[in-house]
């Protein structure tokens, strides 16, 4: 059998809930329940509201810059081209990703560029 202090302490406890944020809602459970499903009903329409489309149009900004050296070596057109025309490309704005390949007689270098670029001004800058 509970002891007369202990339940004054509970009661204390249940009062000091009942002041609280949750005690709201502990103690108002039909408040409680209708504004969850105001919460849910309104998340329920805005989902169904907002226009989807099923093959959005994307713009990747992205250039390749190919250039040839006929009758070179893969290792002499990354020194003589490949990394002299990545330093000049480097100093470019809005900048995200720039990816190299040299092979025989050809450079390939791709620029893809931050989202928020402009991509005509980028690839004007590019060339």
């Amino acid at each position: 059998m509970p002891k007369i202090d202990e339940k004054s302490t509970v009661l204390d406890e249940l009062k000091g809930v009942a002041n609280s944020f949750w005690g709201f809602f502990i103690f108002h459970r039909r408040m409680a329940i209708m504004i969850g499903l105001i919460f849910l009903i309104t998340g329920l329409f805005s989902y169904y509201a907002i226009p989807r489309e099923s093959e959005p149009e994307v713009k990747v900004p992205y250039g390749i810059v190919m250039t040839s050296y006929q009758g070179a070596s893969p290792q002499e057109v990354a020194e003589q081209v490949t990394f002299k025309i990545e330093q000049k490309i480097k100093s470019l704005e809005d900048l995200e990703v720039v990816t190299s390949t040299s092979s025989e007689g050809i450079s390939q270098i791709f620029v893809e560029f931050d989202a928020k670029a402009d991509i005509d001004e980028s690839i004007r800058n590019l060339k």
